[in-house]
């Protein structure tokens, strides 16, 4: 499936939305999604580059968003094709997929909470992407829900910068500050980024959810 009709089906609470809601853990939430998107897309993982030691140069290609020399990189079975790739980053970090299409790349990360209090994405020390598509999923018994919005519908590019920055200036204090105290310890500053309000019942959540969908051909 294309993600466009994935989000559709999302929006329409249709069958995807309960085998997302019924998932037991992110892991599984993965393996769904990218089941679906197998049906329209060429799949690729970060161990297929490991393998042709193309990582460092994927990676690169896929920060500055250098699409064509994406493909250019990628075995001739793969060229020009619409591609899914897993896991760039390695399983610990952002985003669980990136989408080539044409000229278009499309960064996925799912947030998956099964707590019945879990109105918001639990960010920790990751700051919303502007340019990446999250998919939230409360798949608690009692209260579950499921939305998709990007980064941006909630926090400016420019506003996460700042906070960056900021985090970076108190982290050099830190260092400096700590060495003068123990040379054999030092204070390391983690930032936790945490969101207010309810995501599932913002009044605008039907315009922002109509707005991705729109974003994609």
């Amino acid at each position: 499936m294309k993600i466009k009709e994935i989000l559709i089906e999302i929006s329409n609470k249709g069958k995807i939305y309960d085998e997302l809601l019924n998932a037991n853990n992110s892991d599984n939430v993965n393996e769904i999604i990218l089941s679906k998107l197998s049906e329209d897309y060429e799949t690729m993982n970060s161990s297929s580059f490991n393998k042709a030691n193309l990582i460092k140069e994927v990676r690169h290609k896929v920060k500055t968003e250098k699409i064509n020399e994406i493909f250019d990189l990628l075995p001739v079975e793969y060229n020009k094709k619409n591609i899914v790739i897993s896991k760039i980053n390695g399983p610990y970090k952002q985003p669980d997929f990136i989408v080539l299409e044409k000229f278009n790349q499309i960064k996925i990360e799912i947030k998956f909470n099964k707590s019945k209090s879990a109105k918001v994405p639990v960010w920790n020390s990751v700051a919303p992407n502007y340019k990446t598509l999250y998919i939230f999923i409360n798949a608690n018994n009692l209260s579950g829900d499921i939305t998709f919005f990007k980064g941006s519908d909630f926090i400016k590019h420019d506003d996460v910068l700042k906070m960056n920055n900021l985090v970076n200036e108190y982290k050099n204090i830190l260092k400096n500050e700590g060495s003068k105290i123990n040379t054999d310890f030092s204070l390391y500053l983690r930032p936790m980024y945490v969101q207010k309000g309810n995501i599932f019942s913002n009044i605008n959540r039907d315009k922002l959810e109509k707005t991705v969908i729109n974003s994609f051909i």
